[in-house]
């Protein structure tokens, strides 16, 4: 009997336990939540939806408890197999369930067959072509045609009146969507696919050459917000991933300037990953011709792949212009900054004044984060990628618009860094899509002053509290390298360790510290 309870004991204790019975509980979750869906139990009104959060935020807590363990854990190659493979179902599940905010989808798919006609998506807004019918001009009746053969398409776009917003890099991979199968939503999921793909071996890549455990992959292939946010919804956010893990790759391998180039192409997608280039060009900070050509090629580079959607102007029917001018989200940090001005400012800068005083000074905060980081070199790689996902991690904290999947952003630099922090934004994120229910049954301040602060307030204080252990303790959170990796049969362990010692420590703890002289 006491064997037996020593057996359950140390299998309780087991890394491999833990992560796996979190992996089979993400499975099932998968699963139920895929069969609910089809069978209409997920679908009917609100009550559908809080099941569906429901579902999201057992999910995400199953991949934070598997991701917590996989720092430990020692994956053979059979364990390497069974991983990819329940990330492909976990995927395939999703895949066989209907489109969340289709209207997203429909935009692209639009944008992409207008793209693919040679025709400019930023002079025409979708509302426009039911106006042009008939009309004799080339243009006007191949917009028309459009139109008439999309199958609905057309009808299902939310925000009509509206031209696009996409960068002209995100229009071409709609324009080869489009070519690949003309208004297909399953075309346009089996492109995020070969992105998703790409971004999964760049991060193979990078883990090997780091020499941890490749265990790690998990907190990328298993991310239920990823998986749902891409699959379900078919959000373009996943689009600039593989540039970024690509850029990160050829900084550790001392190509600056092509990993400058690398970022200013995935700025085409998304402005998020010029944030990474202080953290990039850093090596160069003693070779000031160098750092200027690199900083100067990277931000022309992406200056001009935004000309074309800039030089469209600021009128009504822009879709930048709507999209800059929106409120920002309820319970973000954003809000807290809006608050501090109003507090601060005289009551005549209220208003859009208070507005752009809170955006400029999350720019600020922003470029001092990013060049604060970037001001000591990192003296590895595993410091590396912890400061480019603190770098990220600001960006989208002190965005106004901190939508869910703007975070996946995060997901592939967590495969580096896992901070519990940052990690626990999984599970939380699902919580916003409690806000279109909350405003149809007329209770929107129940979700703008409660439900919403959920999202960013554990995490906020899980920072902190990261950040009170790093300063009074050990550092940074990071792997240790492993001394065999050939065939990623080793694994690794994770413990605070620090680049430097801490500046500041309590004198009972430096005395406690101490080792004894060795005889001699």
């Amino acid at each position: 009997m006491g064997c037996r309870e020593c057996e359950l004991s140390r299998l309780l204790r087991s890394t491999s336990t833990w992560f796996w019975g979190a992996g089979g509980l993400l499975l099932a979750v998968h699963m139920a939540q895929s069969v609910g869906i089809r069978a209409g139990a997920l679908n009917a009104g609100p009550s559908g939806w809080w099941r569906l959060v429901v579902f999201g935020i057992v999910a995400g807590g199953a991949y934070f408890l598997a991701s917590i363990h996989a720092r430990q854990l020692r994956l053979a190659r059979g364990g390497l197999l069974m991983l990819a493979g329940l990330g492909l179902v976990l995927r395939a599940s999703m895949c066989q369930t209907p489109p969340v905010r289709e209207c997203d989808v429909n935009r692209f798919l639009w944008d992409g067959a207008v793209t693919a006609h040679r025709l400019n998506p930023y002079d025409y807004a979708p509302a426009t072509v039911k106006k042009i019918a008939g009309n004799p001009e080339p243009t006007l009746r191949l917009l028309g045609l459009l139109g008439a053969e999309s199958g609905g398409v057309l009808q299902r776009i939310d925000q009509p009146w509206m031209t696009s917003w996409h960068p002209p890099l995100a229009q071409v991979v709609f324009a080869g969507t489009y070519l690949l199968r003309p208004w297909s939503p399953i075309a346009w999921r089996s492109v995020l696919c070969l992105f998703d793909l790409a971004t999964l071996l760049l991060l193979a890549t990078l883990v090997r050459r780091l020499r941890v455990t490749p265990a790690l992959l998990a907190i990328y292939w298993w991310n239920p917000l990823l998986i749902f946010e891409t699959y379900r919804v078919g959000h373009v956010a996943l689009l600039p991933l593989p540039l970024v893990i690509g850029a990160v790759l050829l900084s550790l391998r001392g190509r600056v300037l092509y990993a400058g180039l690398l970022l200013a192409l995935a700025a085409g997608f998304a402005p998020w990953p010029l944030a990474l280039l202080p953290l990039v060009a850093c090596p160069l900070r003693r070779q000031p011709r160098a750092l200027v050509t690199v900083l100067a090629a990277s931000l022309s580079l992406a200056s001009m792949l935004w000309m074309p959607l800039l030089a469209r102007g600021w009128g009504p029917a822009s879709g930048l212009s709507h999209l800059l001018t929106r409120p920002p989200l309820p319970g973000s940090c954003f809000t807290l900054l809006h608050g501090a001005v109003l507090a601060l400012s005289p009551a005549s800068a209220a208003g859009a004044g208070a507005w752009t005083a809170a955006g400029v000074l999350a720019l600020a905060l922003l470029v001092l984060l990013a060049l604060g980081l970037a001001w000591r070199s990192a003296d590895d790689a595993i410091l590396l990628g912890d400061r480019a996902l603190l770098a990220v991690a600001g960006w989208f904290l002190l965005s106004p618009w901190p939508y869910p999947w703007q975070a996946l952003a995060l997901v592939p630099l967590l495969v580096l860094s896992p901070r519990p922090s940052l990690l626990l934004l999984t599970p939380l994120l699902f919580v916003h899509n409690l806000q279109p229910v909350c405003q149809q049954a007329g209770r929107a301040p129940l979700f703008d002053h409660g439900l919403a602060w959920l999202q960013s307030v554990p995490v906020l204080l899980f920072l902190l509290w990261e950040w009170r252990e790093s300063y009074w303790r050990r550092g940074w959170w990071r792997p240790a390298p492993v001394a065999d990796m050939s065939h990623w049969e080793q694994g690794a362990d994770y413990r605070w360790r620090s680049a430097r010692k801490s500046p500041r420590r309590p004198p009972k703890q430096r005395r406690e510290g101490r080792q004894p002289a060795a005889p001699e």
